[in-house]
């Protein structure tokens, strides 16, 4: 895996993480698949890998391959129960 700081840096200049308001059309863009269609792989193995423990408690799939990553057909939540019970909104 590689989290060179330019990478980091690249995926953090994305406008989807921007804080600066958008005119809309940003969103337009990124939809709640973005970051399984854009971010690399290597990102999202750190992520599931410091993630687990929370991803677990809450119901969310930890992706085996990037091909799994990449198939939206696959729900990335696997328990709905779980993220309900933890909603505190």
């Amino acid at each position: 895996m590689s989290d060179s700081p330019q990478k980091m840096q690249r995926t953090r200049d994305l406008p989807v993480f921007s804080a600066k308001k958008s005119n809309g059309s940003d969103r337009i863009n990124n939809t709640a698949y973005w970051w399984r269609m854009n971010l690399g792989w290597d990102i999202v193995q750190i992520v599931d890998t410091e993630c687990a423990g929370v991803y677990e408690r809450l119901g969310f799939k930890q992706f085996k391959t990037e091909h799994e990553l990449r198939d939206v057909r696959i729900p990335s939540l696997v328990n709905k129960d779980l993220i309900q019970k933890h909603n505190t909104f």
